[in-house]
């Protein structure tokens, strides 16, 4: 997800965990902490490809990170001078900060390799969007009252036997929070339900074959969600809003795929097979009027117009030359696509 909510969720548990101890620099390492496996983003690769498939990956690992969390922890508190009796508290907060990253990553559609080295699969839940404001809003404010209303580290408000206001708002922050991932998933789950009875209603050969299909939400909300069925020539996508009609149909759009576009998949350089494999399947081909190929990844985006974009190869009549692959993301966010999203949101 984006780097302030990353953040935020960082600052909530650092506070929650190790207020006590650290005051409201928990809160700050903990910003720090929740935005640092996304540094890996300063790793360059052999090219600009590698870097975009390879982010989320070895900084992202639950296992990398509980290894370097006790010597991080130990670090904070060395620095800070604390004695020994904090040290498992520190650990945790580290941990826990630390592996909540990837863990709520993995539940966008981007993908996140959470258990490399031993496996490079990345895994995509795809039930919350990569901007979320309801997410991050109780986030938002439990780290700003821990930062400005909470106690100093020298405080030792507990053993006098007084309440922590900034304390019990990042607990509850962080339970709203939870919840609403869960209510998430529960939504993601509905609409795969109501997908599979539609199809089944269908009755064709088409819809009944097994074919990769996304269920996610589309940004910045969790009201209107975004299907897509991949076939093999097509792709099918259209939209579910939680206030449509409760026998509202989905409405499909038919995107043909353009596979034809490629020579044979053996003859494909190995960066367009991993930027293939990058999008789990849901990818389309697109030749521009100057002959360039774009791979477009169908997962991330408004469709028909979707944010990553790779420009891959040129075709001239029946030849194809490849180039070095680049990624072509949109500079300018379409108001169309925003006031469409809003308005079929609102089931009009």
């Amino acid at each position: 997800m984006d780097s302030l909510t990353q953040a935020v969720l960082g600052g909530t548990i650092g506070y929650a965990v190790g207020g006590t101890q650290l005051g409201r620099k928990a809160a700050l390492w903990g910003m720090g902490l929740g935005t640092l496996p996304d540094l890996d983003v300063l790793v360059s690769f052999s090219d600009p490809i590698e870097d975009f498939i390879y982010h989320r990956s070895w900084s992202h690992s639950l296992i990398m990170l509980s290894l370097v969390s006790p010597l991080i922890a130990e670090g904070i508190r060395h620095l800070h001078k604390m004695p020994k009796e904090n040290r498992l508290t520190l650990w945790f907060m580290t941990w826990l900060v630390l592996i909540t990253h990837p863990l709520l990553d993995s539940l966008t559609s981007y993908g996140t390799q959470l258990l490399w080295p031993v496996t490079s699969h990345p895994f995509a839940i795809s039930s919350i969007s990569i901007i979320d404001p309801l997410y991050t809003f109780p986030l938002l404010i439990a780290t700003l009252w821990a930062l400005i209303g909470g106690r100093s580290q020298n405080r030792r408000e507990q053993e006098a036997g007084h309440c922590n206001k900034a304390g019990k708002a990042s607990i509850i922050a962080l339970v709203i929070s939870s919840l609403y991932l869960g209510w998430g998933l529960l939504m993601q789950s509905h609409i795969s339900q109501k997908l599979a009875t539609q199809m089944a209603k269908a009755q064709t050969a088409s819809t009944l074959a097994p074919q990769p299909i996304l269920v996610t939400p589309t940004i910045g909300n969790s009201l209107l969600w975004y299907v897509l069925i991949m076939e093999k020539d097509q792709a099918r996508y259209g939209w579910v809003s939680l206030l449509d009609d409760k026998d509202k149909t989905i409405e499909w759009m038919i995107m043909d795929r353009n596979l034809d576009l490629l020579t044979k998949e053996s003859e494909q350089p190995d960066l367009v097979k991993s930027l293939k494999a990058f999008t789990h399947g849901f990818y389309a081909l697109e030749q521009r009027p100057d002959q360039q190929i774009l791979l477009k990844d169908m997962r991330m985006g408004i469709a028909p117009n979707f944010v990553f974009r790779f420009l891959i190869a040129q075709k001239e009549a029946e030849t194809v030359t490849w180039k070095q692959p680049s990624v072509q993301i949109p500079r300018d966010i379409d108001p169309n696509s925003l006031n469409f999203v809003w308005n079929r949101m609102l089931a009009r």
